[in-house]
Formats: structure tokens, C-alpha cells, sequence
């Protein structure tokens, strides 16, 4: 599922990136994906290959195994390819936070007209009970304009702690875009009047992230009371385990977003993911005329 029109809805914090090297997918030097049937002994199989840890990602059978340095990518793919149980192997690709280009005019928020959003809130201005997760750097949940709309210190799936606090910058921003405080003479608005916002943290202070943290965030926030799954981050390799865990959230009625990304790219010859997962509305950013950014990917691709 695909919004192919560039969309003003950038203002539910899905401004796409600028920053690529190119469309080639960036991966993990110290783990690999495997995707298991119940014949898989952890056990046995992991200490014959050296490494010893095995980590169930709670989604599909996919687990997260950890390279010993002695050994490579390559071999431990060539070796859990023939392990019993193993049905799937996979690079634990790394995804990024996408971020705003540098134009002086972006933060400006024209997005609010355009999708005539005043007009809206005089009709319905929301409910607290809509719960969006910003699965990203994590959220400024002390922020003047945010604090009163956290549902709580989310989770981090970079420091495996119970405390999204953002040390990047980027969820911050993105979390205002989706539910700042409104009409409180502070900052901007959000364009969830009433929303609250679960924060995730699955990428770095760098701004990057292993698919098995972002897997591990989309799952935790389908399990949770959150009913809108944000994300603005991604990357150009193709992981069945992470259309796995988007599956298990739509399965579980969520509603996945993802930034279509920001290089000017057709997503039909460059695809970006998980913008263009099934199931995903991929969204495009637009200018203040409501035409296509000239920095946001386009198009459709159908996986």
C-alpha cells in the first residue's frame, strides 16, 4: 500500500533524507539475520560456528547472530545457509535517520495550510487516545512543547534500556512535526492536536541503526497501545526480516509510515526501505506550491 502522490502530510514528521553515498546498502561487520524453523537448536548450532549468541527477534522466526572477530560476514552467511533449521540468511543492513535538506525555508510550516489543518481542527481536534510511535533517535520527552504529549519514556532498542531519550536530534524534530503541543504559545504546532506520541529509539547518536534494533522497535510499538508506527529513516537494502516485523504490525491493525527518502530518486528503479514494504504508506514531501520537493523520491514500487 503506497501514497504515490507527493504528499504535504511530511508534517506527520516524514521529511525524507539527503545524504546518501549512492543506493548501495550499508551493512553490519558484526552480525547477520537468520530466519529459523523450530528444528534450530541455538545450542547447538551457534558454538560450532564460534560465536555462541543467538538472539531471537520475536518476529517470524528471525534472530540476530553476533560474529566472532576471528571470522566474516561471508562465512558465517555461507555457514548458516547449510545449518539445520535455517530457512533464510540475511546482512543485518543498517538504516539511517533521514534528515531535512538545509533550505532556509523548510522549517517554515506551510504544510499546515496546505493540508488545511486549521479548518480540521475546528471540526475534530483529535483524540488522546491516538497514540503515534516515533520509532527514530528518540524523543526529547522533556521538551517544553512535547512533555505533555509523551505517554511515556518509550523504549531504546540502541542502549536496550527503558529510556528513549534522544541524543541525535532528529526524533525530536520529527516527533514536534507529528504532535507537538498546539496552541500553547510555544514553539510550532503539531499536526496531532490531541495525539499522544510513544518515544523508540532505534538509532544511534550517529543517526544509524541495525535492522535488528529497528525490527525490535517496530515490534515493540505493534504490541503496543500506539496505533500509528512512524518512521523517518531508511535504507536502500531489502530485508524479508524487517517486511516481516511491518507485517506483524499491520496484522495487528497498525498503521506504518515511512519517509519515501530524499535523493531525488524513482522508487520504482531505487527503492527505499521500509518506505516501500507492503503495507507501508510511503510518503513523498512536497514545497509551499504543493508540488513534488525536488529533493523527495517518487513514484511507486510494487514488492
Amino acid at each position: 500500500m503506497k501514497i504515490t502522490r507527493p504528499s504535504a502530510a511530511v508534517g506527520l514528521g516524514l521529511l525524507a533524507a539527503i545524504g546518501f553515498a549512492g543506493t548501495q546498502p550499508d551493512a553490519s561487520a558484526n552480525s547477520i539475520l537468520i530466519k529459523t524453523t523450530a528444528e534450530f537448536q541455538p545450542g547447538l548450532v551457534d558454538p560450532v560456528f564460534g560465536s555462541g549468541l543467538s538472539k531471537d527477534l520475536g518476529v517470524a522466526g528471525w534472530r540476530k547472530v553476533s560474529i566472532p572477530s576471528s571470522s566474516s560476514v561471508s562465512r558465517a552467511m555461507d555457514y548458516y545457509k547449510r545449518a539445520p533449521g535455517v530457512v533464510s540468511v540475511e546482512p543485518n543492513y543498517i538504516l539511517r535517520a533521514l534528515g531535512l535538506p538545509n533550505d532556509p525555508g523548510i522549517s517554515k510550516q506551510y504544510w499546515v495550510n496546505i493540508t488545511k489543518a486549521p479548518q480540521a481542527w475546528d471540526i475534530f481536534k483529535g483524540s488522546g487516545s491516538m497514540v503515534v510511535a516515533v520509532i527514530d533517535t528518540g524523543v526529547d520527552y522533556t521538551h517544553e512543547d512535547l512533555k505533555s504529549k509523551m505517554v511515556s519514556k518509550g523504549k531504546d532498542f540502541v542502549n536496550n534500556d527503558d529510556d528513549a531519550m534522544d541524543d541525535q536530534g532528529h526524533g525530536t524534530h520529527c516527533a514536534g512535526l507529528v504532535g507537538a503541543a498546539t496552541n500553547n504559545g510555544l514553539g510550532g504546532a503539531g499536526m496531532g492536536y490531541n495525539i499522544r506520541i510513544l518515544p523508540v529509539k532505534v538509532l544511534s547518536s550517529g543517526g544509524g541503526g541495525s535492522a535488528d534494533q529497528i525490527i525490535g522497535g517496530i515490534k515493540y510499538a505493534a504490541d503496543s497501545e500506539a496505533k500509528v508506527l512512524s518512521m523517518s529513516l531508511g535504507g536502500y537494502g531489502r530485508s524479508q526480516a524487517m517486511s516481516d516485523a511491518v507485517q506483524y504490525a499491520w496484522g495487528k491493525s497498525k498503521i506504518v509510515v515511512a519517509a519515501a527518502g530524499n535523493d531525488n530518486l524513482d522508487a520504482a528503479v531505487n527503492p527505499m526501505y521500509p518506505a516501500n514494504y507492503d503495507n507501508v504508506y510511503s510518503v513523498a514531501a512536497t514545497n509551499s506550491s504543493d508540488q513534488k520537493a525536488w529533493f523527495s523520491n517518487y513514484n511507486q514500487t510494487l514488492i
